[in-house]
């Protein structure tokens, strides 16, 4: 799973892009739009931690 944001931090009500959202839980990529990347670990329930 990979998450794109496309300003240099996620905030709420901010875009975020999802690819491969049909994975399972584990671990994701996070990419902001400074190229800061990032492993992260996605949950079903909406959390993901950094």
């Amino acid at each position: 799973m990979r998450f794109s944001f496309p300003h240099g931090h996620a905030f709420p009500g901010g875009q975020v892009r999802v690819e491969d959202a049909e994975a399972t839980e584990g671990m994701c990529v996070v990419e902001f739009g400074d190229g800061i990347a990032m492993i992260g670990e996605w949950h079903p329930d909406g959390m993901t931690s950094f």
